[in-house]
């Protein structure tokens, strides 16, 4: 069932949307108030583009840049936002119906050439996570996604993994 080529057509074939702020919001209820850096997205298949701010990182002081620990709080946010649209479309669910599909479905595989090439402005920043392809298994699908974060600045490629069961 996931094999169908009929999904990833249909998947294909989306234009670009701005992503509902409620569903945003439902997708960082599990984050704590103050770690809720993703404003708005817009979904336009195979990407989304995501818009932060951090106007305070909540464990260390003010660096003047965006630093590892709250890029991957931003690539989670955004992820999840993506995983939804992805997981309704590829596999006939409803993301968000179960809290367990976000928290303990999804998860991050594989970190590869991850590269932070110049600063970042936390204040204000954008990210664009590409799906290079579908890549359905057993026992989960597996999904290679570029990242493109602050135009250039930090690039790499993050693997996503859905549990099926």
């Amino acid at each position: 069932m996931y094999r169908d080529k009929f999904y990833i057509r249909k998947f294909n074939k989306i234009v670009m949307v701005q992503v509902e702020k409620e569903l945003i919001k439902k997708i960082l209820n599990p984050y704590k108030k103050g770690w809720r850096f993703l404003k708005s997205a817009d979904y336009n298949p195979p990407s989304i583009k995501g818009k932060f701010i951090i106007n305070n990182s909540y464990y260390i002081g003010e660096t003047g840049h965006l630093n590892a620990v709250d890029f991957l709080i931003c690539y989670n946010q955004l992820a999840y936002v993506f995983f939804a649209q992805i997981i309704n479309l590829t596999t006939k669910t409803d993301f968000l119906s179960n809290k367990e599909n976000q928290l303990k479905k999804s998860l991050i595989a594989k970190i590869k050439n991850l590269e932070f090439k110049k600063s970042i402005n936390p204040k204000s920043f954008e990210g664009i996570l590409t799906l290079k392809e579908i890549i359905p298994k057993e026992r989960a699908i597996f999904f290679p996604i570029a990242v493109n974060f602050g135009d250039g600045a930090f690039v790499g490629e993050i693997d996503l993994a859905y549990r099926l069961n």
